[in-house]
């Protein structure tokens, strides 16, 4: 086997260790602490939507992580990485995160809105940063990019990324 070869798999083995350990991340619960939800039974029309993956390569599509809101009149939006350091903090509701460097990486997210009707949700989860290639198994993987999105019924949709060959 040649040198070329050789480094070559083991690239894509280190592609595929942290593909599956992105695929089965568990929530960070740590950052889930203080979220308030106040909302049960109370017909509150707001809808929130996440994506668990996004492709931060500047190519215009999937390229932030945010989430999809519908009648939130407030948010904060934190994301932590893999040691629970604040990467992205906002205030924003169309603001996104794009990591600094092309790295792929796990993520936390936490959100906490008032809806238009005063009431409180939150949430929080993970995401997974794809640069460059996602294994085409992954893309049927339960992974949920923005482009996806129907707003009304969820992300139902085929994602436009284009899945390493």
């Amino acid at each position: 086997m040649g040198k070329f070869t050789f480094l070559l798999l083991i690239f894509l083995t280190a592609i595929l260790i942290f593909l599956s350990d992105c695929s089965k991340k568990e929530d960070n619960q740590i950052n889930c602490i203080g979220l308030v939800t106040d909302t049960l039974g109370k017909n509150d029309p707001v809808k929130i939507w996440m994506p668990n993956a996004f492709t931060p390569d500047g190519n215009g599509l999937n390229d932030y992580l945010r989430p999809w809101l519908i009648s939130v009149a407030a948010i904060s939006f934190t994301v932590y990485d893999e040691e629970n350091s604040i990467v992205f903090n906002t205030n924003d509701p169309y603001e996104g995160f794009s990591p600094d460097q092309d790295l792929l990486s796990n993520y936390f997210y936490k959100i906490q809105v008032t809806t238009e009707a005063g009431n409180q949700i939150g949430l929080c989860g993970s995401a997974c940063s794809f640069i460059n290639c996602i294994p085409e198994s992954f893309l049927d993987d339960n992974l949920h990019f923005l482009d996806q999105l129907d707003p009304e019924l969820g992300f139902i949709l085929p994602t436009a990324e284009t899945p390493c060959k």
